[in-house]
């Protein structure tokens, strides 16, 4: 133990100055942590307020859009043209 007491008295300088390297080695490792930290909240919360204010609006407004009305149904059965406008499907009336 003595040992130990008197050649931490030698090098009792070398040990003060790293442990204060290391101490300063932590500090700037959660400088930049938090620092990085901080700028990653900032970009997410500017995210949000331009996720809201454009587009879930706009999301809401497709979602409430009426399509019956731009859909126009194939016509069924005996048709003078199909829905391309080609008159492949022709029928004579007098026949039927």
């Amino acid at each position: 133990m003595d040992q130990l007491q008197s050649k931490l008295k030698q090098h009792g300088d070398t040990n003060v100055k790293l442990l204060q390297d290391l101490m300063q080695v932590q500090v700037t490792t959660m400088q930049g942590f938090t620092t990085g930290m901080v700028s990653m909240m900032q970009a997410w919360m500017e995210f949000n307020q331009r996720l809201c204010a454009g587009l879930l609006p706009m999301y809401g407004q497709f979602l409430r859009h009426d399509y019956s009305k731009e859909h126009i149904p194939p016509p069924r059965g005996a048709a003078f043209t199909d829905k391309y406008g080609n008159r492949a499907h022709d029928i004579n009336p007098e026949k039927v």
